[in-house]
């Protein structure tokens, strides 16, 4: 049996994903290597920045959507996105964003 160091962080409006769902200690160092959104509405945003607040470097950004319910999942090859100063959220038009990391 394999053992893997993936995890999966979920937000419901802007702010800093966390070590796990619910938890209270923000992902530190990490590599990216999925984003999933849920709009409420069309043009749904999903803003990832470098950093505890959107004042750090854009690192992902997606807009997709025509109506509420309308879902986007991406898988990010090899390496993924690295995050070195933590990973903030910034959503528009959009219900929850989940990241996979490691």
């Amino acid at each position: 049996m394999s053992t893997t160091d993936v995890k999966q962080s979920i937000i419901t409006a802007d702010a800093t994903f966390k070590t796990a769902i619910g938890g209270t200690v923000a992902i530190a160092r990490a590599r990216v290597k999925g984003v999933s959104g849920l709009a409420t509405g069309a043009n749904a945003i999903i803003k990832l920045y470098d950093g505890s607040d959107a004042t750090g470097t854009l690192k992902y950004q997606m807009q997709w959507g025509a109506s509420d319910g309308d879902t986007w999942n991406e898988y990010i090859a090899e390496d993924g996105i690295l995050f070195t100063e933590g990973i903030y959220g910034d959503v528009t038009n959009c219900d929850l964003a989940t990241i996979i990391f490691d």
